[in-house]
């Protein structure tokens, strides 16, 4: 059976701006930003480590994913593990001014460890980072997305200003292009147009002198 892919709804540029306002201040801010910014899934973000930050060298990578696994006693328990989707997964960011400023603001003396936190230093789960953006989304009168359309909104936003497919797919940390093609394809607006105004242009329509498409 073909697997149903949910569709993507993600914020518009002005209700991102809005989001991000709100945030100022509060713990989701770093995560929220992480996800509008560089499109990262939510794994990877609670599976930041403080390790991926270059500070030297203005880079954030994709090295790890949080992950819950079962200990010796049956436990379980929140790891950040290296084992990522898939081998493009694994990428960097040039270190946004915004988010250097907020993980210097989280910075403990000794940076070891995940950057976001739960009880006992282990790492923030998804599921639970989910749930506090919902609460936040509520408490605010936001529109209700899901964690992920926030890397959603991060992709429809690059597509609206003419950055190709191809350096979307390496953005995002797609395997191949196919993904992100059959997944946003239908937010290229701009292409659509362009089909448009072709056959628009080649069918002849007498009884209008209109030529061209017009948004």
């Amino acid at each position: 059976p073909r697997v149903e892919r949910d569709i993507p709804r993600p914020y518009s540029a002005a209700e991102q701006q809005k989001l991000l306002e709100e945030l100022k201040g509060t713990d989701l801010h770093l995560p929220v930003l992480l996800a509008l910014l560089y499109g990262m899934r939510i794994g990877e973000i609670c599976g930041l480590c403080w390790e991926d930050i270059d500070w030297e060298k203005k880079l954030l990578h994709v090295r790890h994913s949080a992950k819950r696994v079962h200990d010796e006693s049956g436990r379980c328990r929140t790891i950040c593990s290296d084992k990522l989707k898939t081998q493009s997964s694994f990428r960097s960011f040039p270190l946004h001014p915004e988010v250097e400023q907020l993980l210097r603001q989280r910075q403990p003396r000794r940076p070891s460890g995940p950057v976001m936190t739960a009880r006992y230093g282990l790492p923030l789960h998804p599921e639970r980072l989910g749930a506090q953006f919902r609460q936040f989304l509520r408490e605010h009168d936001l529109r209700h997305i899901r964690f992920h359309d926030l890397r959603h909104s991060c992709a429809s936003l690059l597509l609206a200003n003419d950055v190709p497919l191809k350096q979307i797919q390496e953005w995002l940390g797609h395997s191949d292009i196919g993904t992100t093609a059959n997944i946003y394809s239908h937010l290229d607006y701009k292409s659509k147009i362009t089909s448009a105004n072709v056959m628009y242009n080649i069918l002849t329509l007498p009884d209008t002198r209109q030529t061209g498409w017009h948004t």
